[in-house]
């Protein structure tokens, strides 16, 4: 479009549709007897008063409070009666105070009647570099040709499904997203006639995943860390990719009970605080309880995978940790170059070399 060719009062009209478009709840999922909806974030509000309203005979509208203490922007409505459709919901955001501004609303929203039809949820899982997920989903009908329609939608309030592109597999590849939000990917079969198919239900929206802007050997290092978050200090969590994109990644074994550990931490410390532009150090705890981790954590300044994670255990057993202390030296390809920098000379320069 070219504002400058339109006259302004259709600028104006433009802006107004927007404007109402961005600021309404929008419908995230459905089934025979729950819907999902998502409103946007407003700036300065503590919680969200919601309430819904089922049609009536006369045409009015009377609304229900669900809630008055809502601090997220998405919510699952249950236990709904089709008979009572189509519905409309309303929220109004509010500081400890008073309201701001009026109520977002709603379209009338229609439960989904044919969950029969409906495909299975899509699986999506990390593709590595490029910022990319890989959304993968199985065959709808083994008897007749089918294509697919697949939607996405970045997991902020209020934001709509956007159809990303039909194709005639069972898989694609999203690239260049943004390496700091989340997604929610959702497919469709497209039987026969085109138009005919568009009719044809979506499946229930996949788990959200969070967009990884690091290697696919380092994303692997990394499978199955939860909520692909790493600890940093002071307990508070920090994503992978944000952690650990474009980096040298040290796993750095240790344990508080090892005296040559204690020993070289403060080594290992100042080391990391003239090169974490270009490197990051992993903790993999060896202590033998949770709180002996979190006093000997407290001491630095790097990540940590969380104790009670998996990962810290299925890691030293693929570096076949045997001794402590052990530093393994990755490259942002996920391949190792040092198996132990301990004791050796740690140059990430000649590091740097070496990718």
């Amino acid at each position: 479009l070219e504002y400058q060719k339109l006259p302004a009062s259709h600028i104006l009209t433009l802006c107004i549709i927007l404007y109402l478009f961005q600021t309404m709840i929008v419908l995230i999922d459905s089934d025979e007897s729950s819907l999902t909806i998502s409103w946007p974030e407003v700036k300065g509000a503590r919680r969200y008063v919601l309430e819904y309203a089922v049609s009536s005979s006369s045409g009015t509208l009377e609304y229900q409070k669900l809630s008055d203490k809502l601090t997220t922007t998405q919510v699952r409505k249950r236990n709904l009666d089709p008979k009572d459709g189509p519905f409309k919901f309303r929220v109004r955001p509010r500081d400890e105070i008073d309201f701001l501004g009026d109520y977002i609303n709603s379209e009338n929203l229609q439960l989904l009647e044919r969950c029969g039809d409906r495909m299975d949820t899509p699986q999506v899982s990390s593709a590595g570099g490029n910022s990319s997920v890989l959304i993968e989903w199985k065959k709808f009908d083994t008897s007749v040709n089918v294509k697919y329609e697949i939607q996405i939608r970045e997991d902020i309030g209020g934001n709509p499904w956007q159809t990303i592109g039909t194709v005639s597999g069972l898989s694609v590849r999203k690239k260049n997203l943004n390496a700091k939000s989340s997604y929610q990917f959702r497919v469709r079969p497209i039987v026969g006639d085109h138009e005919e198919g568009k009719n044809m239900p979506f499946s229930a929206a996949s788990i959200v995943v969070k967009v990884f802007d690091i290697s696919p050997g380092m994303a692997s290092l990394f499978r199955g860390l939860s909520q692909d978050m790493l600890l940093s200090q002071n307990g508070q969590k920090v994503s992978l990719s944000n952690a650990v994109a474009n980096k040298i990644v040290l796993f750095y074994v240790s344990a508080h009970w090892c005296g040559p550990c204690r020993q070289f931490t403060p080594q290992l410390a100042r080391f990391y605080e003239e090169n974490k532009k270009d490197v990051e150090i992993v903790f993999l705890s060896a202590d033998h309880d949770a709180e002996s981790f979190v006093e000997y954590f407290k001491s630095m300044p790097w990540k940590a995978v969380p104790y009670d994670d998996d990962l810290r255990e299925s890691l030293q057993a693929r570096y076949r940790v045997s001794a402590i202390p052990r530093l393994i030296v990755v490259n942002k390809n996920g391949t190792t170059i040092v198996e132990n920098a301990v004791g050796k000379p740690m140059d990430v320069t000649q590091w740097k070399k070496m990718l």
